[in-house]
Formats: C-alpha cells, structure tokens, sequence
C-alpha cells in the first residue's frame, strides 16, 4: 500500500457510516504489512502485469469495484492493463495518478516518468460518447475519468 492508498483508506474510514467500501490495495512491493489499523484494506500481492489479476481480486472479495485510484506501473502496457482491470469490475469512476503535461515518457530503464497522459487522452478520445475526462493540475497532475450516465 503506498501513500495515496493510505490516504484513501482514511478517507473511506472517516466517512464509512456514509460510504461502505474496502481498498484492494494491488502491489507486488507493499510499503505497510498488513496491520489491524487499517481494517478496509484488502492486500493483493500482485501486479499489472499478472495474468491472474482478475481471479486474485476475486478470490479477495472483490465483486464490484464503483472506481479505481490508478497509480502503478507507469509504462503505456501498464495503465492500459490497470485500466482494463479496473473496467472488468465495472468501475465507472477511473483516477489516474502522474498525468501532469510536463511528465516526461516512461524509462523502462530507469522507470522514471509515465505514459499515463498520452493512453489516457487516446483511450477516453476513442470513447468519447460514454466518457467525460477531466483534468486535475496538481503538481503530478491528475485525470478523472467518468462513465457518463452514473
């Protein structure tokens, strides 16, 4: 779990008497061991790459996702896979981490930078119909992405 997903998991835990819901935290490099504080979350030893992704998720209880917070591997593959994982579950609301315009390309090499801005733009332009993207500026930069309809 990283420091977004700790941050969320508080957040859903502050206001859990209104919002029911659990983080499946996906990484295959946790940062926190799983701890009784945080009750909501779900760990899965995994990552983008996994072709078994889907059933480990499902295996953790993982029925329907309403969105998905995407922050991983930052190559064009990954999010793409992030994103197809995410809408397999249904998730109508996609956030996506690092889609900051002065973001350089990702190194494979290096792992630095991230392809999140040029996928994203491609993917939800294609889909315009049944998607709103919205742009968030933040230091990293931030995209939201919307089923329209919901």
């Amino acid at each position: 779990m990283g420091v977004s997903a700790r941050f969320i998991h508080e957040g859903l835990e502050r206001f859990s008497e209104r919002y029911a819901g659990r983080v499946f935290s996906v990484d295959n490099n946790h940062r926190w061991p799983p701890d009784d504080r945080w009750p909501l979350r779900v760990v899965v030893d995994s990552d983008c790459h996994d072709p078994t992704l889907p059933q480990k998720l499902q295996l953790a209880g993982l029925q329907k996702a309403r969105w998905s917070f995407i922050d991983g591997d930052h190559s064009r593959r990954g999010v793409k896979a992030d994103t197809e994982t995410a809408l397999a579950f249904g998730a109508d609301l996609l956030l996506y981490h690092d889609f900051g315009p002065n973001t350089p390309p990702h190194n494979p090499v290096t792992n630095d930078g991230a392809d999140v801005r040029p996928y994203v733009i491609e993917i939800f332009d294609t889909n315009e119909g049944f998607w709103d993207l919205f742009e968030i500026r933040t230091f990293c930069g931030m995209a939201l992405a919307v089923r329209k309809g919901i």
